[in-house]
């Protein structure tokens, strides 16, 4: 905060109250708060907040209970828009009036003051703490969903923009749309159409701004990439191609090897499934389709067993500011591909390196094998779970509703998985675990169907894992890794967080966790008194608005990466670096691009 030239804080009273060395109202009026890395910001104690409707006679029974030698300062929190000026006016000149009030500025009021105290604490200690009002109905989860998808199109379109520049290419239209783009993703977030309640057509805005901002970035990168296509990129189509693909790293930071989801649409040469390989740089690499669709699912008679529409998933790496081109291609897959590291079936998911433990489709034990590293529940229940707590219905996972099935053998050697089912009412859960080959993580994927509309509140994902307080949180926040203490007697914490976060124990034991933000939003993490850390919840605010109601399908893939071990000597599984670029990296996937025709460009 000093580096952004933060000079000193201004913090309710009530919210130093919450923080781990207590303070005296009437003594402490300016104190030090010490954060992470000795860090320290003078703090003006707010001791009285105001709103809209404090009125003067209210003001005035204040100032009363302050002893006559100290003085105080009193903030009127006015929002702009809801301000009635003619009661402002009567506080203005009441205050005027008065002996005992005066206006001042925070910084004049610190001036005569000596810090009294010095405070122990984390930054955010100092804030409101819970800012579920942002984040958490429905509603505000579909835009910032949106936003992360803007996010994401616009530093596709920067990759291509600045790939195009160092190339002597002109992409100034290009850049201009870039920062249309970025005007609109901003008006998408103000704060009249997130929290607050905000009404239907301030909802629709926000969305139509944020899909405004994907187009022009789309756009953008499509135009600066023909360019730099038509002057000087090579690109290779080698024979039998089904479709090819450039994969591009927008993050520029060196992409350690990661699961990668790609779009096959309409190949038509494909007669099987079986019948198709992937290149990358020469190299096949392995490779399942999932969510296949054919013509005979489509009620194709002749051609009933082509292959209209697929997802094909691989894992591969990018280095720094590069890009490689990928081929489908139509051979049978190279048997020397498979791997035989995958374990799965109703009570075990393993790739050897990570392994996951079930009983009656519940998740029990995660381990990470090659540092002897386990999780498990403090109070032995599940470490992993998904809560539904709505009006008319809840769920809960429960062992004797489960149903397991292994839906994923792991026989093409890219990934093996066990999904498992429950449902009670009109709710129903399907979670998908999954392991990589080679690769030291945990996918979870819930998938929550709510068939009837109703109200209420849906936890995605629980960890339950053993950690104790405190717990050392970093995640990263507008590109700053900032680190967040949770201590022993601190209340509920609600933690800010984009796209991925880590958390370790005194024990020297931790995960560090990632969510396809782009799938849907990641926002929030609960740490809560007793142990358990809630993801990316859900809750209804405002039962009358439309917006803030369930119905639907909610999609979260979480990302669990075992990070340290019990021995005296903290391993972790990869460098610290590394880890925080596979968290990006996970998080902020490398941009996949359609390659469409073989003849080149089509502009020139």
């Amino acid at each position: 905060m000093r580096k952004v030239g933060v000079q000193f804080l201004c913090t309710p009273f009530t919210s130093l109250t919450s923080s781990y060395e207590k303070i005296n109202l009437d003594k402490d009026r300016f104190v030090l708060i010490e954060g992470h890395e000795n860090a320290e910001l003078p703090t003006v104690v707010i001791a009285y907040t105001g709103s809209w409707e404090t009125t003067l006679k209210e003001i005035m029974q204040l100032a009363r209970r302050i002893p006559p030698k100290e003085d105080v300062i009193f903030f009127l929190l006015f929002d702009a828009e809801m301000v009635q000026p003619e009661k402002l006016d009567e506080v203005i000149k009441g205050v005027i009036n008065q002996k005992s009030l005066a206006f001042t500025l925070p910084s004049e009021f610190i001036r005569p003051h000596k810090p009294t105290k010095r405070l122990r604490t984390t930054w955010e200690t100092t804030t409101i703490g819970d800012f579920g009002l942002w984040v958490r109905d429905p509603a505000d989860h579909y835009l910032l969903t949106l936003n992360e998808q803007a996010r994401h199109s616009i530093a596709s379109a920067l990759f291509w923009i600045e790939k195009a520049e160092e190339n002597g290419v002109d992409v100034r239209e290009e850049r201009n749309e870039v920062n249309e783009a970025l005007f609109y993703q901003l008006q998408g977030l103000n704060s009249d159409k997130l929290g607050w309640n905000p009404c239907w057509d301030k909802r629709k805005m926000s969305e139509a701004e944020f899909i405004s901002a994907m187009e022009k970035a789309n756009i953008a990168r499509a135009m600066a990439s023909e360019k730099l296509f038509a002057k000087s990129y090579p690109l290779v189509f080698p024979e039998k191609s089904v479709k090819s693909y450039l994969l591009c790293n927008h993050a520029q930071f060196n992409a350690p090897k990661i699961p990668l989801r790609i779009p096959l649409r309409e190949p038509r040469i494909l007669t099987s499934t079986d019948n198709i390989a992937l290149l990358s740089e020469g190299n096949e690499l392995p490779l399942e389709l999932v969510g296949v669709r054919t013509m005979k699912q489509y009620g194709g008679e002749k051609e009933e067993e082509q292959v209209l529409e697929a997802t094909l998933v691989c894992c591969e790496e990018v280095n720094a500011r590069s890009s490689k081109q990928l081929h489908a291609i139509a051979k049978p897959p190279s048997r020397k591909l498979k791997r035989e590291n995958f374990e799965v079936s109703p009570s075990i998911v393993s790739n050897g390196a990570v392994e996951l433990k079930l009983v009656n489709g519940l998740p029990v034990e995660l381990s990470q094998k090659n540092f002897g590293v386990i999780y498990k529940s403090a109070i032995g229940g599940p470490i992993l779970r998904t809560e539904a707590s709505l009006r008319n219905a809840s769920l809960k996972e429960s062992e004797s509703l489960m149903k397991s099935t292994v839906t994923n053998s792991g026989e093409r050697g890219v990934f093996a998985e066990l999904t498992t089912q429950t449902s009670q009412a009109y709710i129903s859960l399907a979670t998908k675990y999954r392991v990589y080959a080679g690769l030291p993580l945990l996918e979870v994927e819930k998938i929550l169907d709510v068939a009837l509309e109703d109200i209420g509140v849906i936890k995605p994902l629980i960890l339950d894992l053993g950690l104790s307080r405190p717990k050392l949180y970093q995640r990263e926040l507008n590109s700053i890794i900032a680190p967040r203490k949770v201590m022993k007697d601190d209340l509920d914490r609600y933690i800010l967080v984009n796209d991925w976060f880590s958390v370790s124990d005194d024990q020297r034991r931790g995960v560090a966790v990632a969510s396809e933000s782009t799938e849907s939003a990641f926002k929030e993490i609960v740490d809560r008194k007793n142990g358990p850390i809630e993801l990316a919840n859900y809750q209804t605010y405002n039962a009358q608005s439309k917006a803030e109601h369930f119905r639907g399908t909610y999609i979260h893939r979480f990302y669990i990466v075992p990070t340290a071990s019990t021995n005296e000597t903290v391993k972790v599984s990869t460098a610290k670096d590394e880890v925080e670029h596979l968290l990006q990296a996970l998080a902020r996937p490398p941009h996949t691009v359609t390659m469409t025709q073989r003849e080149g460009p089509r502009i020139k």
